[in-house]
This record gives structure tokens, C-alpha cells and sequence, in this order.
């Protein structure tokens, strides 16, 4: 790219870098000085960041676009380490080498590359979803977006309520895939109503947990720090102050990182560019245009498309294109209002449709006092089809909106029946809803369906709740939850075999934000209940990593005068294991003890047992051996005098685990051996996992590789059947030391790699000891192979998520070579 191509005040890197992201392949010519080069100072010119040329080399590898060297004058390919960094993946690219001699041949390679470039692959970091229906016009709306993305890393999509903010944000994204190799990320704030929760919906949307003693913000900071991503902050309105302050965090840290925002306020954040989603485009007076002029309007063609879905056909006629025309102009081409008016083509012709709307929209342009904000106008449209509703319909409708977010079809019967809509006509009511455009349905990972209301419709529907039965759908809505935590508990550790586990972890991930919303009600309305539900869900905060959230709930929770003293005990024994998760283990020890002590009091031995195993568990993590033996010892007697054998497995773990501290590994085999056959017998899979993953370490720490690869692959298989991602990200960690020390290095080094971004993701810190030994492995993996190979491999490996990194290590694990091990 030549200089003078770039306006005057432009700035270079964005100028190269819009220039660089519109091509399919990038040409670099090298000479023989390309390498060494020198500027007027005698520095060479591409160790300079500013170099037009490595800033165009630097921009195409960022963007996984081609990059062709041709090699001229006889020169020779660089090296990796003859090129600065960003430019190191230069010398693994094929060249092409033009010479006098081959002209002609050469040239003909050259151009036939560049007719047929190797087209860009999707990144798999994305979670944009499927759109079922098909994007009308825009097209002007969608470059503007693109362009506008290209220079600011702050756009903001403004306007009301159902103008498609969010559908238009998707569509721009979806063709920005290429731009951010890193992921395209949907943030969805609809169903969330506090503002604390705005870093825990992004954290989790990105897979991100909390680090022990660092702010959720910071956590985020770090993770997209160096990454060139783009993410979609959805529906921010209601959350406007959090959403802009973690927005102005991110940015401000995080240079690489572009935020698309919608809105029906700015975020007022600076750097921000905001732009309005205007109306579509509405035909113009019905004296001046004809058929064809308006079946190009952008609304007629979006009422057209969406009144095929539910008549096939339909079509636009001389009879009936005025009437589409005037009801597109009447809902002042606002996307959501013309969607329900085509809904109801199915039962009125658009004629009919007209006449209905007219006297509302005369009210609301006639007879206001006040300027009509566009929030009236898609209120007139969804309360014009409220009122189509019949009765029943209506009722049901303000009662669904009572849900966060998705729902079943039993969670509506069991909270929306009531007086007026019995149990049994839910079904058909809600199907009635569904065919009327006023309810989405859709499918969850089990295959069941799970409906939902559009979040306009939804805060309509609130309103009309509060002004009848709001506090006895939000009482029957709390209890649904409350039921539901009461069913799951003794699913996610008491009773532990692994297909209730698992349904029951994913069926609470679900409903998380309702789950939220109940809380959130129901310690202003019912806290007792509340608190015994936030309890209930000790184990889930516990399993799915949500340390922090889970202990702001608990601590409401005990800030309740809790009656029952059992509870209390439970609550205290939930908060502790998610502060040592977090590494507060003073703090922990202070719950644990307190548990233990109401435990005495009211006589309760298995409590008091567990109590004890905890108070084991941190007094090892703190090094205090000698108590930790004492406490496992006392609790893993109580448990067996009380018949518990499960829980004498896991003290027997915990036993084993301490001797591995102590430097006794025939003991720890033993215990580990001991507890693996009392789990496959209890057939509790979590403590098999565990302690096959516990007796891979103990063999590798020993340099018995060859053998910890069996314990490896079975704790594989078997920790696939649960998932708990924290034993996950230790067992890539041994797949790959038993690869490093079974020759397949590379493979090795990768999927430690992966290890290591795993439980960045977690939070999850591992141990000084554990760090020591995968370094030492690193180390090992740098004589065998050379540092250079072996940073490829661990770059390669960081950029693979947990789930890919598995699928490897049972690969590896398999396929590990007979040859000696190190």
C-alpha cells in the first residue's frame, strides 16, 4: 500500500487495516534486502512498529488472510527468528520464487493464486444464533455498521423498542466474522434486572470464571486483553450504568477489543459513536406510486415474507398492496409492529387489518397532549394485538411474562394456571400465542421445546400484570423455583450417580435467570424461603464454578435468622467450600468450624463428619499436615461407624492426597487404590475420576509415565460422563505430561497449553506443586524438541477451547507410541 493512498490526518494502522481486511490475498514481494533493510538511522526497518510494510504483513496474519511471499532476485525465505514476532508465522507460509529463468511458469502460479485464493475460514469462537427467518433490506444500515466498526471500538445502536436493534446488530456481526479472529460473542442482558450481574452474564457467556481475590472485571480484563474480539452488549437499557461502566473498563484495557451495544439509550461512554436504527423503508404516497414501487419499500417486503410464513399464498396484489402500503406506513415501518400485523393475515385481509389499527393510531397522533415518543407506537401495535386476544389468551399472556427468560411448557401450567386458565388449558393456549407471533418457541439441548417472549412483549405483559394478579403469579412463580431446588438437591452430591447429576447441573444452568428472579422477589416478599433455596443450590454454585455470585446469595441467606440450626450448618458448609475454591481458606476454616459446632449441638454426626473432612481439606491446602491427618482420620471413623462407605472413599482420596503432600507415595498409591475400588463399587463415577486422575499424578511425580497413561485415558472416559471442568482442565494437564514423556511432544505441549487456558477460564488456581510439575514437564518438552517448536506447539494449543483440547487428549492418550518412555 502505497503512502499517498492515505488521506491526510488518517491514522495508518486503521487505514492499512480496512485496506488489508477487504482482500482475499495478500502478496509480499522479497527481495534480497528485504531483510535488512535500514531506515535513515541504520535501524532495520521492519524491527519499526510503524512499518507500512510488516503493518500490512502484521494485519493479514491477524486476519488469517493469505499471505503469498514472493521471492525475487535469488532471495531466500526468512526464518522465524530472523522476523519480529508479530511477523514470525511469515516463515511457515509456502512461497513462491520468480526467476528470469522461469518467467513465464512462475508468473502463471502467481496469478492463478491469486484468481483462486483459499477462501477464509468461519472462527469457531462465535455464539451468534441461527436466525429462522430470513433479514429484509438494511443493506445501507449493515455497511454503515461495518464501515463504522472499522474506525471506533464503541458503537452504540439506538432506538425503541421492537425497530430491530438486535437483529440488525447479528446480521452486521455475522458478516464481521473474518474481522475478529478471536470471537464474535452475543451478550444478552434481556432477562437480567441487577445491575451486579452485568460482569457475571458476560463472564459467562465467555466461558470466564472468577479468579480467587480479583474482581470479576479484572478477570474479564485479562482474558481479552491481546485479543481482537468483538462483543454484542444486548438490551443495555435497563442496565445502562453498568453496562457502560464495564464497557468503559474493557475498552480502556483491552485495545484489541471492539463493543456493539444496543440500546434504547446511549451508553454515554467515551469514544462512543452511537447511530439510531431508523424505521424501514416505507413506499412513498399512495397517489405517486405504483405496484412495483411499493413492493420495493423494505417494510412492505418484511410484512410480505412474514404474512408467507403463516400463508403460504400470500401475495401482493393490485387488490390489497394500498392496504399493506397504509398499515406498513401506520406502524411507521417499525419491524416488530409490522410482524404482528402479518401474523394476522392468517384470519384478516390486510383491508381488515387497516381498519383495525386506525382508531388507535388516531388516538395516539390526534389525541395525545404530549410529542409521541416512538415507545408509543410499538405500544399502540402490541397492545392492538393484546386486545385481539381472546380473554383466556390474555390472561396467560400477562402471566408468561412473569419469566426471565426461556421457559418449558410445565413451568407455565404449574405457575400460569390460576383462576380463569386452569392446568389443563395451558397447552392450548400457549399453542394459540405461539401461532399469533406472541410467543417464540424453540428447542433446548435435550430436544424439548422452550418458549419465550420477545422482550418488548414481555415488559407490555409486566405492565398489564402489576394491575391484576402480579403477587400471585410472582408467589407461584417463587415456588415453582423453590420446588425445583427442592427436587434438585439431592441429586448434586448426596445421591450421586451420574445421569440425575448432570441432568440436574444443566436443567439449574437453564433456569438460571429465573432462578435469579425468584431470588430476587422473593427475599423482598418470602426470605426465608429464599434463603432456603439459595442453600438448596449449594452444591450447583459449587460444581459450575459461580464462587462469587454464589457466595453474595449465601450471604443474604445467613444474614437471616435462620430457625432451623441443620440449615444454618448447611449454609455455613456451602459458603466455606467456595471460599477455599476461591483460596480464602481462613475463611473457609471459620465456616467450617462454625458448622461443626452447631453440628455438636444439635447432634448431628454425618454433618459433623463433613464438617471435619472440610476443616482436613484446608488445613492440608495450608500445609498443616499433621492437623490435616488428624481431622481425615476422625471424620473418615465417623463415616464409617455411621455406615457411610461413599464418604469414606472420599476421606480415604483425601488421605491420599496428603500423603502425596507428605512425600509418602507408597501410601498415597495405596489410599488412591483403596478409594478407587471403593467407588467403582459404590458406583459413584465423580470419585472414580478423581481418584484415577489422583493416581495419574502420583505416576507421573514417580516418572512412571508409561503406565499413568491407562489412569489418564479411563479418568478421561469416565470424567466425560460428568463434565466437572475442573477435573477436566487437571487431566489435559497429565495428558499432556504422558505424552511429552511417551514422544509425542508436540501433541504434549498443546494440550498443556490448553490445560493452562482451561483453568484460566475457571479461575481455578492450581497448587505450587502442580505448577512445579507442569514446568518441569515444559522444561523437558524444550530440550526434546527445541524452545522454538515447543512455543509453536504451546501457541497452538492455547488457542483451542476445553472441549476440542478433550477430544485430542483421548486421541492422544489412545495412540501414544510403544517407544521408550523419558
Amino acid at each position: 500500500m502505497d503512502v499517498d493512498a492515505i488521506q491526510p490526518g488518517a491514522d495508518f494502522t486503521d487505514a492499512i487495516n480496512q485496506a488489508v481486511g477487504a482482500c482475499d490475498v495478500l502478496v509480499s514481494i522479497i527481495g534480497k534486502q528485504w531483510l535488512s533493510l535500514s531506515d535513515a538511522r541504520g535501524r532495520r526497518r521492519l524491527d519499526d512498529r510503524r512499518d507500512l510494510v510488516r503493518l500490512e504483513i502484521q494485519s493479514a496474519l491477524e486476519r488469517k488472510i493469505r499471505v503469498v511471499p514472493t521471492l525475487v532476485q535469488g532471495a531466500q525465505m526468512p526464518r522465524a527468528d530472523q522476523l519480529p514476532r508479530s511477523l514470525a508465522k511469515l516463515a511457515g507460509r509456502n512461497a513462491i520464487e520468480i526467476s528470469h529463468v522461469r518467467w513465464q511458469q512462475d508468473l502463471g502460479r502467481l496469478i492463478a493464486t491469486l484468481e483462486n485464493p483459499t477462501p477464509r475460514s468461519e472462527p469457531r469462537v462465535q455464539n451468534l444464533p441461527r436466525q429462522l427467518t430470513s433479514f429484509v433490506g438494511r443493506t445501507g444500515d449493515v455497511a454503515a455498521i461495518k464501515q463504522t466498526l472499522l474506525s471506533v471500538r464503541l458503537l452504540t445502536l439506538t432506538g425503541p423498542g421492537g425497530c430491530g436493534k438486535t437483529r440488525l446488530a447479528l446480521h452486521a456481526a455475522a458478516e464481521l466474522l473474518d474481522e475478529y479472529p478471536d470471537g464474535v460473542w452475543l451478550v444478552e442482558f434481556a432477562p437480567a434486572t441487577d445491575p451486579e450481574l452485568v460482569p457475571h452474564i458476560v463472564a459467562s457467556t465467555l466461558r470466564v470464571h472468577e479468579q480467587p481475590g480479583q474482581p470479576l472485571t479484572e478477570t474479564l480484563i485479562s482474558y481479552l486483553q491481546g485479543q481482537r474480539a468483538l462483543l454484542i452488549l444486548d438490551n443495555c437499557e435497563h442496565l445502562v450504568n453498568a453496562c457502560a461502566s464495564l464497557a468503559d473498563a474493557l475498552l480502556r484495557a483491552c485495545p484489541e477489543l471492539h463493543v456493539l451495544a444496543t440500546s434504547r439509550e446511549v451508553l454515554n461512554v467515551v469514544g462512543e459513536v452511537s447511530r439510531q436504527v431508523p424505521s424501514l423503508g416505507l413506499p412513498g404516497p399512495m397517489n405517486t406510486v405504483n405496484l412495483d414501487a411499493i413492493a420495493r419499500s423494505e417494510a412492505v417486503q418484511l410484512f410480505i415474507d412474514r404474512a408467507r410464513l403463516v400463508r403460504s399464498d400470500f401475495a401482493l396484489s393490485e387488490t390489497n398492496a394500498s392496504a399493506v402500503a397504509q398499515v406498513c406506513q401506520r406502524l411507521d415501518g417499525i419491524p416488530l409492529a409490522i410482524e404482528l400485523a402479518a401474523a394476522r393475515v392468517r384470519m384478516l385481509p390486510p383491508s381488515e387489518i387497516l381498519d383495525r389499527l386506525h382508531d388507535r393510531f388516531r388516538l395516539l397522533t390526534s389525541g395525545s397532549r404530549t410529542a409521541l415518543p416512538r415507545q408509543q407506537t410499538l405500544r399502540a401495535a402490541v397492545e392492538w394485538s393484546y386486545k385481539l386476544l381472546s380473554q383466556s389468551e390474555q390472561i396467560l399472556f400477562n402471566r408468561l411474562s412473569v419469566f426471565a427468560a426461556a421457559f418449558s411448557l410445565e413451568s407455565a401450567e404449574t405457575v400460569c394456571a390460576g383462576d380463569d386458565v386452569a392446568h389443563e388449558q395451558i397447552l392450548e393456549v400457549l399453542g394459540a400465542l405461539v401461532d399469533k407471533s406472541l410467543v417464540v418457541v424453540g428447542e433446548a439441548s435435550d430436544g424439548r421445546s422452550r418458549y419465550v417472549l420477545l422482550e418488548s412483549l414481555r415488559q407490555y405483559g409486566r405492565e398489564q400484570l402489576q394491575q391484576l394478579d402480579s403477587r400471585a403469579t410472582r408467589m407461584r412463580h417463587a415456588s415453582y423455583y423453590f420446588d425445583l431446588g427442592r427436587q434438585a438437591e439431592p441429586h448434586l452430591f448426596a445421591s450421586f450417580e451420574v445421569d440425575s447429576w448432570s441432568y440436574w447441573l444443566a436443567r439449574l444452568n437453564l433456569e438460571l435467570a429465573d432462578l435469579r428472579s425468584a431470588l430476587t422477589w422473593a427475599f423482598a416478599n418470602d426470605a426465608a424461603s429464599a434463603a432456603e433455596l439459595v442453600i438448596r443450590l449449594g452444591w450447583f454454585w459449587w460444581f459450575h464454578g459461580y464462587v462469587v455470585e454464589g457466595r453474595e446469595w449465601l450471604a443474604k441467606a445467613m444474614a437471616i435468622d435462620l430457625t432451623d440450626p441443620a440449615m444454618r450448618a448447611t449454609a455455613l458448609a456451602a459458603d466455606g467450600r467456595l471460599a477455599s475454591r476461591a483460596g480464602a481458606h481462613r475463611e473457609a476454616a471459620n465456616r467450617f468450624r462454625e458448622a461443626a459446632s452447631i453440628s455438636r449441638r444439635i447432634d448431628d454426626k454425618s454433618r459433623l463428619a463433613f464438617a471435619l473432612f472440610d476443616l482436613g481439606t484446608v488445613a492440608r491446602a495450608t500445609g498443616k499436615l499433621g492437623r490435616a491427618l488428624l481431622l481425615l482420620d476422625k471424620s473418615q471413623s465417623m463415616w464409617r461407624l455411621l455406615g457411610d462407605t461413599r464418604m469414606v472413599g472420599y476421606a480415604q482420596q483425601e488421605l491420599g492426597v496428603l500423603a502425596m503432600a507428605r512425600g509418602d507415595d507408597e501410601l498415597a498409591e495405596k489410599q488412591f487404590t483403596i478409594a478407587i475400588d471403593t467407588f467403582r463399587t459404590e458406583g459413584d463415577r465423580w470419585g472414580l475420576g478423581l481418584n484415577l486422575a489422583n493416581l495419574a499424578e502420583l505416576r507421573i511425580r514417580r516418572g512412571d509415565t508409561r503406565s499413568a497413561v491407562t489412569m489418564v485415558r479411563e479418568s478421561l472416559s469416565v470424567t466425560d460422563e460428568f463434565g466437572d471442568p475442573f477435573v477436566q482442565a487437571q487431566l489435559l494437564d497429565y495428558a499432556g505430561i504422558v505424552a511429552i514423556g511417551n514422544s509425542a511432544v508436540v501433541d504434549g505441549v498443546r494440550l498443556v497449553a490448553a490445560a493452562t487456558m482451561a483453568r484460566r477460564r475457571l479461575g481455578a488456581v492450581p497448587s505450587l506443586a502442580h505448577r512445579t510439575l507442569v514446568n518441569d514437564w515444559r522444561r523437558k518438552a524444550d530440550l526434546l524438541i527445541g524452545s522454538q517448536a515447543a512455543r509453536k506447539a504451546w501457541d497452538a494449543g492455547s488457542t483451542i477451547d476445553t472441549v476440542e483440547a478433550l477430544e485430542a487428549a483421548h486421541v492422544v492418550t489412545t495412540n501414544l507410541s510403544g517407544g521408550p518412555a523419558i
